[in-house]
This record gives structure tokens, sequence and C-alpha cells, in this order.
């Protein structure tokens, strides 16, 4: 009888190490399919995403550039205001538009070769605008340069029109020079910027862009010149000698 309780408990002792370790197998396979269906979820979500940006990506316009820059930031400046203009008609049969806030001077000369004498200045910035119409006996404009002494042709010399004539621009001795020929009358404005370069410039080019030329209703007369502005705008000076 004593053999045989030894042997019960024996066995007893056997299941309940056999449950144990039947125990622990079972937890570590659920463990084990816990964390592979955590790692699952975690791929198809990272896959999810990925195809859901791709598709997001690919339906947005191909040129759209995306840039967290304003676009008003972009030139770095904000544009000027255009200056209201104001329409000068000079007697020798031509016209031009130049910004009201300037003072147009009509110069007087004795010189009979000459014309029509403007001058244009500003009163905030330095620097100014001549404008000389004078008699040539030039038959090319780049004779001009031959036949000035005094200067030499310069390496930037640019070919313009100025209105329906051919004419140059170049730089000389701190200025800038345009000038043209028409049919034995030479013109040239000479625009002597000083410290305002960028300004001067600027007006210069509107002056040469709505130039244009227009039949005199009367033989022009340097001591009775007209404009279509008024006198206070255009100074009419006395009479000055010019060789």
């Amino acid at each position: 009888m004593t053999k045989i309780k030894n042997n019960r408990l024996k066995n007893k002792k056997k299941l309940s190490i056999i449950l144990k370790s039947t125990t622990k197998f079972k937890k570590n396979v659920i463990l084990n399919i816990m964390n592979k269906r955590i790692l699952l979820g975690l791929t198809s979500g990272t896959l999810l995403a990925i195809i859901v940006l791709f598709l997001s990506l690919s339906k947005s316009p191909k040129n759209q550039i995306y840039s967290p820059i304003p676009q008003s930031l972009k030139t770095g400046a904000t544009s000027a205001p255009k200056q209201k203009l104001k329409e000068y008609k000079d007697p020798a049969g031509f016209k031009f538009s130049y910004p009201e806030s300037l003072k147009l001077i009509n110069k007087q000369t004795n010189n009979q070769n000459i014309y029509s004498l403007l001058e244009l200045t500003s009163p905030k910035n330095q620097g100014k605008i001549e404008i000389k119409v004078e008699d040539t006996k030039l038959t090319k404009i780049d004779d001009w340069f031959s036949n000035n002494q005094e200067s030499t042709k310069p390496a930037d010399v640019k070919k313009i029109k100025l209105a329906d004539i051919e004419g140059r621009q170049f730089s000389e001795k701190g200025k800038f020079l345009t000038i043209a020929l028409d049919q034995g009358a030479l013109f040239t404005f000479t625009v002597t910027p000083d410290k305002d370069k960028n300004f001067w410039s600027d007006i210069n080019d509107k002056i040469i862009q709505s130039f244009s030329f227009e039949l005199p209703e009367s033989m022009p007369d340097n001591t009775s010149a007209t404009s279509d502005s008024s006198e206070e705008d255009v100074i009419f000076e006395g009479e000055e000698v010019i060789e």
C-alpha cells in the first residue's frame, strides 16, 4: 500500500510539472501572437500613410511650386508709385512727356543754329537733363563721334530709335547721352545725374519713349517759344550767348 501511495504522489508531481509547463507554453504562444499582431498593425499603418501621401502628391499640379515665402516678399522691394506725366510741345516740331514734379526751363539763345534748348530739373533730386536741337551738316549719326574733337567713340554705344529716326546712346565723362539725326537736325539729350543716377535714368527713358514729331502750326522762333504746359510750368529764360 505504501508503495502505491508513493507512486500516486510521483504521478501528481509529474502532472503538476506538465501543467505548469503547458501554461508557460500557452503564455509564450499568446505573447508571440500579440507581438506579431502589433508589428503587423504598425507596418500596415505606415504603409497606408505612405500610400495616402503618394496619392495626394500625384493629384497636385505638377508645375505648382510651394514656398513658405509670400509672393509679395519675393521681389525684395515694393515697386515705386507711378509718376503723373505732363506733355510738352515744342514749336520746333516735337513733343514728349515728363513727370509733372520736374521744372522745365526753355532757354532762349541768340544762336540761330539752335532750334530748341530745354532743361529739366528736380526740386528734390540733384542733376538735370538738357535737350538741344540744332542745325548740323552731319549725314550719318556715327559721324558725330569723328566730328566731335572732345569725344572718342565709347565701347558701350547702343543703337536706339528716337520716334522713327536712328539714334545712339552712350556714357561719357559721367554723363549719359542720347543723340539722333533727322534731315540736318541733331537732337542731343544729356543726362547729368550727379548722385541720383537711377532717378534721372528713369526720367530719361520716359522722355525718349514718349518722344514724337509733330508739325508746328508756325515756323519756330526762339524768342516766342510756346508749349501746351502753362506758363507757370515752363520757365522762359532770357537770351543766352552760346557759341
